[in-house]
């Protein structure tokens, strides 16, 4: 199997058809759908096993980065993609796109592409523009997005996944891990949409978001310029936020 996608779950009924749908109509069918569910109440269950190819678990977690690598526990795929449950893939040939630049790179071991950024009606906000790939600007900030990465199997199993003490940027932390092991394939496609909401921790709580992301790159940066470019960048992101506040 190519790609195991692997969607988190709990309390998620709002947005989570049009999840599954977007993986449904792909026309490369190479996959399967995993859904870790963390104990919903509402109709997320029965939305996710009304798509007969979504493989439904079920338990207890410890957050968004456990939940995920509980998900990736049983993955079969050669791929993994992690899709939130309020996120969706731009077109039913995003799949079939990433499976021919694997072929033709077959050194690659993850890849990233762009994203597009729809509010909670689904309209268009914004695109990311194309970010080429270096290790170097990664530990400046994260240009990566989360649901328009695949990573090889193998090697997130080797980085030891999503680490659970983080709560906003476990996602970062991971791509500088994989970066250590591996350069990634930058990709000029849209490959994913992205829901800012307010329930999204990302968009209702941007201060922390920031914070954690500070304390991450610091885990990486290995020179005094680095520390102090980070520091700046840190300070620069609270300045622009308490501004827009007031």
């Amino acid at each position: 199997m190519k790609f195991s996608i692997i969607t988190i779950t709990y309390n998620a009924a709002a947005y989570l058809e049009q999840t599954l749908r977007s993986v449904d109509e792909q026309d490369l069918t190479d996959y399967e759908h995993i859904i870790w569910d963390g104990g919903s109440t509402d109709k997320t269950l029965e939305i996710a096993r009304s798509f007969p190819r979504v493989k439904v678990y079920e338990g207890s977690d410890e957050g968004i980065a456990d939940a995920m690598n509980r998900g990736a526990a049983f993955a079969e795929g050669e791929f993994l993609i992690h899709l939130h449950a309020d996120d969706f893939l731009e077109n039913p040939r995003v799949l079939t796109m990433i499976a021919r630049t694997l072929h033709l790179h077959p050194h690659v071991d993850w890849l990233y592409g762009r994203l597009k950024v729809v509010d909670s009606d689904g309209e268009h906000v914004r695109t990311t523009p194309y970010e080429p790939y270096s290790f170097k600007r990664l530990r400046r900030y994260n240009f990566i997005s989360h649901p328009a990465t695949c990573v090889r199997r193998s090697l997130f199993e080797k980085v030891g996944g999503f680490h659970k003490n983080l709560k906003y940027c476990m996602d970062y932390d991971l791509w500088l891990r994989l970066a250590a092991q591996a350069p990634a394939f930058a990709l000029s496609t849209v490959l994913a949409c992205f829901r800012e909401h307010q329930n999204s921790l990302s968009t209702s709580e941007p201060m922390n978001v920031t914070d954690e992301s500070y304390q991450v790159r610091n885990a990486y940066v290995t020179t005094f310029y680095e520390r102090y470019r980070s520091y700046r960048t840190w300070k620069k992101r609270r300045y622009n936020l308490l501004e827009d506040k007031g």
